[in-house]
């Protein structure tokens, strides 16, 4: 298994997509601070105050590492397990590690970790460049360190990448296609799933089981409504369960198909 780990490092260091990839996830996450703590301007009159205007929150300053951010490691994390179908070297892969099941492990592992420490780094660096060059009134009011969402957001969204590895990585080991497992992966984070509310008299009810509807939800702590639990943290496990079936589901067909 460490030796495994060694190769599969190896290969993930020495590839250019996995630099490119880190630096368009911190671009977008670090980018969206500044511009957000630049805009952000003083409330003037009293009235602005309290409309909430002047203010900068700490889900606001990394709203759009979910949006922009979370999407990159998807496609990094789905490239990690089908880049070696693209160019035929999987066989030597598997020639070198007969049992499959460890590869799709390590590469589970060893990525899940590195998008959440990426994630940990790109939300603490969302909050220190917004006290940085945000206007010196709204930066007094700018506490993410101290307040209770900007706490969880420190171990919410790292968490929150190494389920999205889980999940990408599973529909990667079942299409084999970059493109294709990038394409369904994306349209799904997009919130395709939603529109599984449309659905007469059920839909409301089912679009409590969907993926990224729970997320979603689970990130932004959104309420339950017309679903059978009262407690928001059953999103989490929602998407969990269909993270661990596609994933289970994939490394199956990884050890019946032909390498």
């Amino acid at each position: 298994m460490l030796n495994t780990l060694k190769s599969e490092w190896t290969k993930l260091h020495t590839t250019r997509s996995f630099w490119w990839t880190t630096f368009i996830f911190l671009f977008f996450a670090w980018g969206w601070a500044i511009l957000n703590a630049r805009l952000t301007k003083p409330a003037e009159t009293p009235e602005e105050a309290a409309m909430g205007m002047g203010v900068i929150t700490s889900d606001g300053a990394v709203s759009f590492l979910l949006f922009l951010g979370l999407p990159v490691l998807m496609i990094q994390a789905i490239m990690i397990v089908t880049t070696e179908y693209r160019f035929g070297t999987q066989t030597i892969t598997f020639m070198a590690t007969p049992r499959r099941w460890s590869v799709a492990v390590v590469k589970l592992l060893m990525y899940a970790v590195i998008a959440a420490a990426l994630t940990f780094i790109a939300v603490a660096g969302a909050y220190l460049l917004t006290e940085l060059f945000a206007y010196d009134e709204v930066a007094a009011q700018f506490q993410p360190w101290d307040d209770e969402m900007g706490q969880k957001q420190l171990w919410k969204y790292p968490l929150a990448s190494a389920l999205l590895v889980l999940f990408s990585q599973g529909i990667g080991l079942l299409l084999r296609s970059t493109a294709g497992s990038v394409a369904i992966g994306l349209i799904l984070f997009l919130g395709v799933d939603n529109l599984v509310a449309s659905i007469p008299k059920v839909g409301s009810k089912l679009v409590n089981f969907m993926p990224f509807k729970s997320f979603q939800s689970w990130l932004w702590e959104i309420d339950p409504v017309d679903a059978p639990w009262k407690d928001n943290w059953v999103f989490c496990l929602v998407f969990i369960a269909w993270s661990l079936l596609l994933w289970v589901l994939g490394v199956i067909v990884l050890q019946k198909r032909d390498a």
